[in-house]
């Protein structure tokens, strides 16, 4: 299910295609979930597209599930887009039924309408996990919610349910269990697209340029961030964010293990990427040994489980990657605002 249209500015959608393969990685442990089977899901190169083309690279019959984004982003919509015969296994792993049904329900092409109602639940379970990934990345300002699921059949769409404007489009191939590869897409009214990943996204929406380090104003000194972070760009915001609220960046080796002892009156920024969870029991073991000791946690694919991990450790505050620099710079602020003397020993 490839799409046309306009494909994004190298280098301008990093922020964007993080949280991208975040929601990604997000939704195919929730399905993985909900279905009892293997589930794969591997992202495309992501894009821009009018309505039109993407209706038109659509390969048959398909079930789109509408989210709708409401808080700061009220009046927009997210939408999933799966082939019928994947809606229809979907549905059936659900209800469990036997493999050579869903086999032989594949082969037809068209989803039964118990299948169909079944699938509400897997449409309800995704704008829950995709409204958890958008939270961990933006904060409370964002909502979402499940507003339906419809079949359509391309070229008709009389009801716009893939909307009516520029689309951000993320093209997937999504295996369940032994089946093939199925294209699929996941999709978001450009303008939102754009606020996310808080640049514009294509040469012909370039405008404002990005402020350089030496441009932002260096807040007076308040105390002392070390980051443990693996990635160059996450390394970038986060040292910018601490130019802005006046912490002293420290930033730490790939390979390094945090010492408690050395972190006392510090923020501890770690990022987690995905199957580094030791990462965890660093932030646990910080809390534990001293009580001016403060944790940020930055998570690669902010999975629900993955973010009460997070609090199991006690951190402070929790984000996900990428992450905002505003957002991080707000969530320092109040740590730094917070801070009292630590006890006597």
């Amino acid at each position: 299910m490839s799409t046309t249209g306009t494909a994004l500015k190298k280098g301008a959608d990093q922020a964007l295609h993080r949280l991208l393969q975040s929601m990604a990685g997000a939704m195919a442990e929730t399905l993985r979930t909900l279905a009892d089977h293997p589930v794969q899901i591997i992202p495309g190169a992501p894009g821009v597209a009018a309505t039109e083309a993407l209706i038109g690279r659509l390969p048959g019959p398909v079930v789109v599930v509408r989210g709708t984004l409401d808080k700061d982003y009220a009046g927009h919509t997210l939408r999933i887009v799966f082939p019928v015969a994947e809606a229809a296994t979907l549905s059936g792993y659900l209800m469990m039924t036997p493999e050579q049904v869903v086999a032989e329900r594949r082969k037809k092409g068209t989803i039964e309408s118990e299948d169909l109602e079944a699938f509400r639940e897997v449409a309800n379970t995704l704008c829950s996990c995709m409204e958890g990934v958008l939270r961990a990345h933006l904060g409370d300002g964002v909502g979402l919610r499940l507003q339906d699921h419809t079949l359509i059949t391309p070229p008709a769409d009389p009801d716009a349910l893939l909307g009516n404007t520029d689309q951000l489009v993320l093209p997937f191939a999504l295996t369940l269990a032994e089946h093939p590869a199925a294209p699929c897409l996941l999709a978001v009214d450009s303008a939102v697209a754009i606020r996310w990943n808080g640049k514009p996204l294509t040469a012909e929406t370039e405008g404002a340029t990005e402020e350089s380090d030496e441009e932002i104003p260096q807040a007076p000194i308040r105390g002392k961030l070390a980051a443990y972070v693996c990635e160059t760009e996450t390394a970038h915001i986060v040292r910018r964010s601490c130019r802005r609220v006046g912490l002293e960046f420290d930033r730490r080796t790939r390979t390094e293990i945090p010492h408690p002892a050395a972190h006392k009156e510090q923020i501890v920024l770690i990022e987690i990427p995905a199957g580094e969870d030791k990462r965890f029991d660093w932030s646990k073991r910080l809390k534990s040994f001293h009580e001016s000791i403060h944790v940020v946690l930055l998570l690669h694919y902010p999975s629900r489980q993955r973010v009460v991990q997070g609090f199991m450790t006690q951190a402070d505050a929790i984000l996900g990657v990428p992450v905002q620099e505003k957002l991080l710079s707000q969530k320092l602020t109040s740590i730094l605002d917070s801070l009292v003397k630590p006890k006597a020993e």
